[in-house]
């Protein structure tokens, strides 16, 4: 299928709507320090991200007003934050650089490309992003396929943070504490975000993700869960590695769990079907 875009100028505008399937999707800002999406919504039209700063929503958490939607950025290029840098913060380091659009491309609402400077706190342009976000529907289902290119535009040094880089600020009823309901598991089996956060690890098991998510989804709405066969693997009650024991949990959840109805398809490597009753 040939795609014909149309160019928008960024003077002239600074939000892209997405609409999928006759749905809103979400939003492109471009009118702050950096570029977000706000807010994402499931199949069904509910938000799953935090609201704040874009809205006062009572009760919700005020914390972090860096953590916009879904943003791409890092907290340390050259000595300067991209992370932190909204008006009302100084930045660490030198201080905060911005991300600023040139141009956005659009093609009905489910593609969005544009160009932006990395400007550093003295105006300087360090460097250039070109980007492209596919929005994609199914019947239950939202995704987004990004391709970023980033190209030096001065000698460029990203430096060890843990403020980076590619985030999602989630509802709060996921997150981990505060009334949330989420749970981190590392694979060295470290848990809770405090031993976690900032920290390398193989993958993190966001162990209560499904539970987070299940009262996100309308009746009958669906959850697809892939490789839950692991070659069968998660037939050996003596297995030790990580990541069967991990799918073993899972499988055993949600056959205990009587708010859904469970379908396990031996296609491929196992995909189970999991829908809300």
């Amino acid at each position: 299928m040939t795609l014909v875009l149309a160019l928008l100028a960024a003077v002239a505008q600074d939000s892209w709507p997405v609409v999928v399937d006759g749905k809103p999707f979400t939003t492109l800002y471009a009118g702050t320090a950096k570029p977000y999406l706000h807010p994402l919504r499931s199949a069904s039209g509910k938000i799953l991200t935090r609201q704040y700063p874009m809205a006062d929503v009572a009760g919700e958490t005020k914390d972090h007003p860096h953590h916009r939607g879904l943003w791409f950025s890092h907290g340390d290029v050259n000595g300067w934050d991209f992370w932190a840098n909204e008006e009302s913060q100084k930045g660490v380091g030198k201080g905060k650089g911005v991300i600023k659009l040139r141009d956005a491309k659009q093609h009905n609402g489910s593609l969005l490309a544009f160009s932006a400077d990395w400007l550093d706190g003295d105006g300087n342009l360090v460097l250039t992003e070109d980007r492209i976000m596919r929005f994609q529907a199914g019947a239950d289902t939202r995704a987004i396929d990004f391709e970023i290119n980033l190209v030096a535009r001065t000698a460029v040094t990203f430096g060890d943070t843990k403020e980076g880089t590619f985030a999602i600020r989630l509802n709060d009823q996921m997150i981990e504490g505060k009334g949330g309901n989420g749970k981190m598991t590392a694979a060295d089996d470290r848990v809770g975000e405090k031993l976690i956060w900032g920290k390398r690890s193989p993958w993190v098991d966001y162990a209560n993700y499904f539970h987070a998510t299940l009262p996100l989804l309308a009746d009958r709405g669906l959850i697809v869960f892939d490789n839950t066969l692991w070659s069968g693997k998660v037939l050996d009650e003596h297995a030790e590695d990580e990541d069967t024991r991990a799918l073993q949990a899972l499988n055993t959840k949600l056959a205990a769990d009587d708010r859904i109805t469970v379908c396990l398809l031996p296609v491929a490597d196992g995909v189970t079907l999991a829908r809300r009753r």
